[in-house]
């Protein structure tokens, strides 16, 4: 059995950087069930039955629909800003790369009963996604910065003083985190085990990403830039 956790990046107490094999705090619960699923899969698989976790960064790449649905509108009304300086590095890993290492942890018997993290090794900042997005979508970049410990707080206040709670907050901690921080990811070991490595790069992986947001929303070419 193949157990995925998409986005599994977590939090280590005193470390302002987001890991792949921390705890997730109270106001984490996208992070805190995640762990829970892998808890579940730990403890109530079968001994005959064989298991590998694969963690995942921030999957990208053609068929994503959430960038028509849900960023294109944040990016056109110019509500969404550059958290901070915008240098924090970002776990992407292309859709193809992801796929292969998924197919690998269910053949490579080395792999039973391992947590594997399969993700990005190319060092990609927050604001070159924001702009690589905005190339697609066909409008400007993102000038707007918002300080990181400012928008961190309105989560606080979104989630305790205005919704009542992390689940329910409109802006939250937890996005604001993931988005913000620099995500720190290890996976020498998933790529020596499986004898994987990603092998589409940013710029290759967001070009593709433009070309079937073209195709599938009838973008003439010359409104969308490929990333650079």
């Amino acid at each position: 059995m193949r157990h995925l956790s998409p986005k599994a990046l977590r939090f280590r107490r005193g470390d302002r950087r987001i890991h792949a094999d921390a705890h997730a705090p109270k106001w984490f619960p996208y992070g805190r069930a995640k762990l829970r699923a892998e808890e579940v899969v730990r403890a109530e698989s079968p001994p005959e039955m064989e298991w590998v976790i694969v963690r995942l960064g921030y999957l990208y790449g053609p068929r994503n629909r959430t960038i028509k649905t849900h960023v294109e509108p944040a990016m056109r009304d110019r509500t969404m800003s550059i958290l901070g300086k915008g240098d924090n590095a970002m776990a992407f890993t292309y859709v193809t790369d992801v796929v292969r290492a998924i197919a690998l942890a269910g053949r490579v018997p080395a792999a039973a009963r391992q947590i594997l993290i399969a993700a990005g090794r190319e060092h990609v900042t927050q604001r070159q996604y924001f702009d690589a997005m905005a190339d697609i979508i066909g409008i400007p970049r993102i000038r707007k910065r918002t300080p990181y410990w400012l928008a961190y707080l309105a989560g606080w206040v979104g989630e305790y003083v205005i919704r009542g709670g992390p689940r329910r907050g409109t802006i939250r901690r937890a996005s604001i985190a993931l988005t913000g921080l620099p995500q720190h990811v290890k996976c020498e070991h998933t790529q020596k085990l499986l004898g994987w490595a990603p092998e589409v790069s940013f710029e290759e992986g967001m070009r593709n990403a433009a070309q079937w947001f073209r195709e599938e929303y009838g973008m003439p070419s010359n409104q969308s830039r490929a990333a650079r």
